[in-house]
C-alpha cells in the first residue's frame, strides 16, 4: 500500500481505534508504527454515504467521479483521505511516519528527497505531506482502501 514511499523502514499500519485518549481526530506512534484514526466524531449522513460509494454500489475501482463525490459531499473523506492544502489528517500522519516522529513532532520545512526517484527541494511540512501522498496514491493506496472499506464500514 504505501510500500515505496519509506526507503529506510516498514510502512506505517492505518487502524481505526474504538477509545480516543487524545483529542486528535488521527495521530502517528513512532513506537508501534501505527496511524490510528478515530471514527467517534463521524456523522452518521457521512458514514452513510461511504457505506454506499465503497460497498452498496459494488465497486471494483474507485474512479475520478467518485473521489470528485466525496471530496464535495462527505466531511469523513474531506478530514482524513482527500488531497487539499493545507493537508488532510492521513496524509499529514504519514508525513510523520515518513519522518520518524509521532504526531507532536517537527512540523518544519526540510530540503530533502521524499522518496526514491524524488528531486530534492526545500518544502514545508504541508508540501512534503501532499507529496508524499501523491506518491502513495499512485502505489495503489485507493485500491487498498476500498478492500479495507468493507470491514470498515
Amino acid at each position: 500500500m504505501i510500500v515505496g514511499t519509506f526507503s529506510k523502514k516498514d510502512p506505517p499500519t492505518i487502524i481505526l481505534v474504538e477509545e480516543n485518549k487524545t483529542s486528535a481526530a488521527a495521530w502517528y506512534d513512532m513506537t508501534s508504527n501505527i496511524i490510528s484514526i478515530d471514527p467517534n466524531g463521524w456523522e452518521g449522513k457521512d458514514v452513510v454515504m461511504m457505506e454506499k460509494v465503497f460497498i452498496l454500489d459494488k465497486p471494483t475501482e474507485i474512479t475520478s467521479d467518485m473521489l470528485d463525490r466525496l471530496d464535495s459531499e462527505n466531511q469523513i473523506w474531506n478530514k482524513l483521505f482527500s488531497l487539499h492544502y493545507p493537508t488532510t489528517f492521513l496524509p499529514h500522519e504519514i508525513e510523520h511516519a515518513r519522518r520518524g516522529n509521532s504526531f507532536h513532532g517537527s512540523h518544519d520545512s526540510i530540503n530533502d528527497r521524499l522518496f526514491p526517484g524524488d528531486q530534492e527541494q526545500n518544502r514545508s511540512f504541508n508540501q512534503s505531506s501532499n507529496a508524499v501522498y501523491e506518491r502513495v496514491m499512485a502505489n495503489g493506496f485507493y485500491d487498498h482502501l476500498l478492500k479495507a472499506a468493507v470491514s470498515i464500514f
